[in-house]
């Protein structure tokens, strides 16, 4: 066995979820492909990284998502440009990797796949494929395997371009992207459709072809995008339960990834990393924007993409690569005030077969 040093690409975003309350869970690839997992819970300190399965894949980011209370769903594309994924639980541990379907998608540094679930146990996952369609599929337990991959007809999109997902209402979803012209597109499903809707364009503001768009659902059935015009105008729009119009909320790279999270019904927090700096914002329903201020500590390089999870009621972690190629996490909760416990998960030596 050869060991190498291993640390991470410093423009890739980190994949964090809580599988249960209190617990959280982190998954970054290092610069040879392989996929890294950490985790923390109360009473302990961080447990990790551990190299999972000593799987290989494109050094591209990792998609994590919870579809029930301890139970772990990883998406990654390896280097035949297939999406593979693997599995948690406490009965069985990790299980996978396992290829889903044939579908061909291109290499970004940004998650290639968008993973949502609708209710508990279900899984829905999303691609732009090297034609530049829009392609999902689907698990949920009965299943003797994944359905799909099926195309959503009537936009295209720059291949890997990232797809938004939300899940606004029990079994409901809702899908946004930037098309080919730079205007976003949304299209949705619910029980008793037969097929998705038609994609319905959002006018009003230009995006690069590449943009991603985030969505975050902050109340039952409100949902609202973020992301960064050609313009480097940070947009939103309240796109639930009605679309109410474009509104510019600050200034950043355009090529940026603005991040959001809602601790608590009626609150949202965004995150975008500009001059090498990590800056957030809040609003509440009946309360004014608190303005954009700098996590102090949190250095990370433009472009990069901030992860942001909330594993209990007014909490939050933050997570991004920093300069010096370790994953760095920020954690706030109401005790704290105006400042956010900063640190970094160093890497150790990692050994590789």
């Amino acid at each position: 066995m050869r060991c190498w040093p291993c640390w991470f690409d410093n423009t890739f975003s980190v994949g964090a979820m809580s599988p249960s309350r209190e617990k959280l869970d982190i998954f970054e690839h290092d610069v040879f492909g392989y996929v890294y997992w950490a985790s923390w819970q109360p009473g302990n300190r961080w447990q990790g990284w551990i190299c999972l399965n000593c799987h290989r894949s494109l050094p591209t980011s990792v998609t994590a998502i919870s579809r029930s209370a301890g139970k772990i769903d990883l998406f990654v594309v390896d280097d035949h440009n297939c999406v593979e994924t693997a599995a948690w639980d406490s009965a069985a541990g990790w299980r996978g990797w396992q290829t889903v379907g044939d579908l061909a998608v291109p290499f970004s540094g940004r998650p290639n796949v968008t993973a949502v679930s609708r209710s508990a146990d279900k899984l829905d996952i999303f691609a732009v494929g090297e034609d530049g369609h829009v392609y999902t599929a689907a698990w949920q337990p009965g299943f003797t395997g994944w359905r799909g991959w099926r195309p959503i007809p009537g936009v295209r999109a720059q291949p890997a371009v990232p797809i938004a997902a939300v899940s606004r209402v029990t079994d409901f979803l809702d899908i946004f992207v930037v098309d080919i012209n730079g205007t976003v597109q949304m299209a949705s499903w619910q029980p008793g459709f037969t097929a998705w809707s038609s994609w319905h364009p959002l006018f009003g503001v230009q995006a690069g072809p590449h943009t991603k768009v985030t969505a975050v659902k902050w109340d039952n059935n409100f949902v609202n995008l973020f992301f960064p015009d050609v313009n480097g105008n940070i947009q939103t729009t309240l796109v639930f339960p009605a679309f109410a119009g474009w509104n510019r909320i600050g200034e950043a790279n355009p090529a940026a990834v603005v991040t959001g999270v809602s601790r608590r019904p009626g609150r949202l927090d965004v995150f975008v990393a500009e001059g090498g700096l990590v800056w957030h914002n809040g609003w509440e329903s009946v309360y004014p924007s608190t303005g954009w201020q700098p996590i102090r500590n949190f250095v990370t390089t433009n472009g990069n993409t901030v992860t942001a999870v909330s594993r209990s009621l007014d909490v939050i972690d933050l997570y991004a690569v920093g300069i010096d190629y370790n994953v760095w996490t920020a954690a706030w909760e109401p005790d704290f005030g105006d400042n956010w416990n900063v640190f970094p998960l160093p890497l150790p030596i990692q050994g590789y077969p």
